[in-house]
């Protein structure tokens, strides 16, 4: 997100600081929801229902990326890009986790590279 976020923000009139703020935002508020959704699968193991529930709001939120945009105010795009980045971060981590428990058997070292090179 962070590379693409200076050309899709710069026809919306927002200063390369606020771009560079939403983009820290972004990171910040991600790593922020993948240690609590981490540590929610983790003592739960409801890998279904935190996958879902974070796709939903990413899907919704990125939708309502661009109404926001066009109301050019940097305070509201920085509350959409920080509900953006809690429930979207986590969903990489979460899905490489389910894929190692899918694949028990195998070595995690195996289904991960695997993963990876899907990707």
């Amino acid at each position: 997100m962070a590379i693409v976020l200076q050309p899709m923000m710069k026809p919306f009139g927002f200063s390369d600081t606020a771009i560079g703020n939403f983009g820290a935002l972004n990171l910040v508020c991600g790593l922020v929801g993948a240690s609590v959704f981490g540590v929610y699968v983790q003592e739960t193991l409801k890998f279904k229902k935190t996958i879902l529930i974070c796709s939903g709001v990413s899907c919704i939120s990125l939708v309502t990326l661009v109404p926001l945009a066009y109301m050019d105010n940097p305070w509201i795009m920085g509350g959409g890009v920080v509900i953006f980045g809690f429930f979207t971060t986590p969903l990489l981590p979460i899905l490489f986790e389910l894929s190692v428990e899918i694949t028990f058997p195998v070595n995690e070292a195996a289904s991960g590279g695997l993963m990876i090179t899907g990707t």
